[in-house]
């Protein structure tokens, strides 16, 4: 486990919510029968207003969460 803030840590676990919800925002109005697990996880974000309160919640919280999982998956730096 390593929860020391690293630069490419931190740049990669926003960039990749990033993705996700670009992802979301542009190809989810398309799907018209997603999978129920895709279809729970597309109803969780306000797709008609994107930068809604939920939405911006939402992102903060997927970082968050990217975040701490890569931290734990990590293995201690030597120095």
């Amino acid at each position: 486990m390593d929860f020391k803030f690293r630069k490419i840590k931190v740049i990669v676990s926003i960039i990749i919510p990033l993705v996700i919800w670009i992802l979301i925002f542009t190809l989810g109005p398309s799907w018209n029968n997603p999978p129920a697990i895709i279809r729970s996880f597309l109803e969780i974000h306000n797709r008609i207003y994107i930068f809604a309160f939920g939405n911006i919640s939402l992102f903060i919280m997927e970082v968050a969460i990217i975040y701490v999982l890569w931290s734990l998956f990590q293995k201690k730096q030597s120095p």
